[in-house]
């Protein structure tokens, strides 16, 4: 069905017809193209959620298909897989692509003249480098600037365009098909069909890579648009993806991000730990609720001996239960329940840390006021901000990561901007 639905708006929206339509046939024919694109992304997403958790599946002694060897197997097979690309790129770009000669020539050919020198009639060898600094459970991660390079192409001063264009093209008219050739002779021989396909999910500019999926990369080429005067970034893993933390918090983290990224060049130690400074200032009299983490209150009941008469809890139960316990109670003592009601297992809360240092949940459509005590920001800014911060700035500076915060010069966001330019 969803093979025909593309075969007839192909069809019936060919170029060659297009100007063949009228103004109100075109609108209409957006919104349908529209409307199967969404559709088919949708299609997309959970085919690939499925496919994700199968080998988790087998692997869950509690699920009727559990086969702990098929299990290792789907992993040790994608391990292989992903393992040979970052082999595969590593020998072409120190073999074979340094007698690309005819290869050289339609590059220039292709509009890519202007940045590639004339001199250049063949790739030059970039010796000694990992072409591939990092390799994810389905994903490699590529050094475009040592292609450019072998290329003498000056990327850091031609248009960031062009230069996102240019490696767009290699990959899809060279190291797709070096590629898609590896894979269909390894699944081959295995008397397999293949049905894996590495496509070029984006191009970045910069990054910084933490450790397995947590990093973060500006965004240059995405499903195949130029987007790098938008300024996007993508990030996995860090703070600002996970819907614990408000709006404020996240965009508190872009502005470290866009900083780092933007000023690399001439960001040091000193201006960075002004800026955190900054925050630390602008924030002293941020809303509690702009500040609390978000949280599902989870195994409540298994963790709660009391929390009416009393606050006792079992070992190990989380700052999230704990603050939900210390609610309970306080809803209790003061005769709020009727107002308020219980937090309960599952119930969606926001909580902090207050001067003390406990912990304090409240269900996050209500503010009791009557109860709640007053948040330790300096405490939140450290948990939600600073240390995610550090987390991806540690080795950028040689300074000590635990002065965040705490710098005397108060700069603005403006006033930084300028200072720096």
């Amino acid at each position: 069905m969803l093979d025909e639905r593309f075969n007839a708006i192909s069809k019936k929206f060919d170029t060659n017809n297009l100007s063949n339509l009228s103004d109100q046939e075109l609108i209409d024919g957006q919104k349908e193209i529209l409307n199967a694109v969404g559709q088919y992304r949708s299609l997309e997403l959970t085919v690939k959620q499925l496919s994700n958790s199968i080998y988790g599946a087998f692997g869950t002694n509690a699920n009727r298909y559990f086969l702990q060897a098929l299990a290792e197997d789907i992993c040790a097979e994608g391990q292989y897989y992903i393992k040979l690309m970052d082999k595969v790129q590593n020998e072409h770009f120190t073999t074979d692509w340094l007698n690309e000669t005819e290869f050289v020539e339609e590059l220039k050919q292709q509009e890519f003249g202007h940045i590639i020198p004339d001199t250049v009639k063949k790739p030059k060898l970039i010796d000694g480098k990992d072409w591939v600094i990092y390799v994810d459970t389905d994903s490699t991660y590529s050094r475009g600037d040592y292609i450019l390079e072998s290329l003498n192409v000056d990327y850091e001063n031609e248009k960031p365009k062009d230069c996102t264009r240019c490696l767009e093209y290699i990959f899809e008219h060279k190291m797709k098909e070096i590629f898609d050739t590896t894979l269909e002779d390894i699944i081959t021989k295995r008397h397999g069909t293949n049905v894996m396909d590495f496509e070029l999910e984006l191009i970045g500019g910069k990054g910084i890579f933490i450790e397995k999926k947590k990093y973060i990369i500006t965004t240059l080429l995405h499903d195949g648009e130029y987007v790098g005067h938008k300024g996007w970034f993508k990030s996995t893993g860090i703070e600002i993806q996970q819907s614990g933390s408000s709006k404020l918090v996240h965009n508190v983290i872009k502005s470290f991000i866009n900083a780092i990224f933007t000023k690399w060049k001439t960001l040091d130690d000193k201006t960075f730990f002004a800026m955190c400074a900054s925050v630390r200032h602008q924030l002293k009299d941020a809303k509690t609720d702009d500040l609390a983490k978000i949280s599902k209150i989870k195994k409540f009941s298994e963790y709660i001996i009391d929390d009416k008469e009393t606050v006792q809890l079992r070992q190990k139960a989380s700052a999230q239960v704990k603050g939900a316990a210390r609610y309970n109670h306080l809803i209790y003592k003061n005769n709020l329940q009727n107002k308020y009601g219980y937090i309960k297992d599952g119930m969606r809360c926001k909580w902090f840390y207050d001067k003390n240092n406990n912990t304090f949940a409240y269900p996050d459509d209500i503010w009791p006021y009557e109860i709640a005590p007053e948040i330790s920001i300096d405490t939140q800014l450290e948990k939600l901000i600073f240390n995610p911060v550090k987390r991806f700035v540690s080795g950028l500076f040689k300074a000590d990561m635990q002065q965040m915060g705490n710098n005397e010069l108060q700069f603005s966001f403006r006033a930084l901007k300028k200072h720096k330019k």
